[in-house]
């Protein structure tokens, strides 16, 4: 059993199917942050700005063995995109809310002025 107090350090790679061997280790950059998970030294990893490329199993060797996880970026993609396209619908919903009293309150104060113009005309 290992010690509470030692760290175990991980590693992770890539591989294109479930079922063939891992093809290429996967290294800390700008996309993939690689950090300590309780006592696991790079025990975990996050993929940022996720792209249909890193669509794949991603296994971590631990204590020289491997085990599985994976991931379906062309899902978590098609999700974003739903997401963003809410956000889009929403954001034009708010706009006219706010747009709609204005537009009506602009039309109320032109219909008055111009009430007032032909009242001054038909008085002259």
């Amino acid at each position: 059993m290992q010690d509470q107090n030692t760290s175990v350090v991980a590693e992770w790679f890539k591989a294109s199917k479930y079922d063939l061997q891992p093809e290429k280790r996967v290294d800390k950059n700008d996309r993939f942050k690689i950090s300590k998970k309780d006592n696991v030294e790079n025990g975990l990893m996050k993929i940022m700005n996720l792209q249909p490329e890193d669509s794949a199993v991603y296994y971590c060797k631990l204590n020289g063995k491997f085990g599985p996880g994976k991931i379906n970026a062309e899902k978590a993609v098609k999700r974003s995109r739903i997401k963003d396209t809410m956000i889009f619908i929403q954001a034009l919903l708010l706009v006219a809310v706010v747009v709609t009293p204005l537009v009506l309150r602009h039309k109320q104060v032109s219909s008055t002025r111009m009430s007032k113009i032909i009242k001054e005309d038909s008085d002259v």
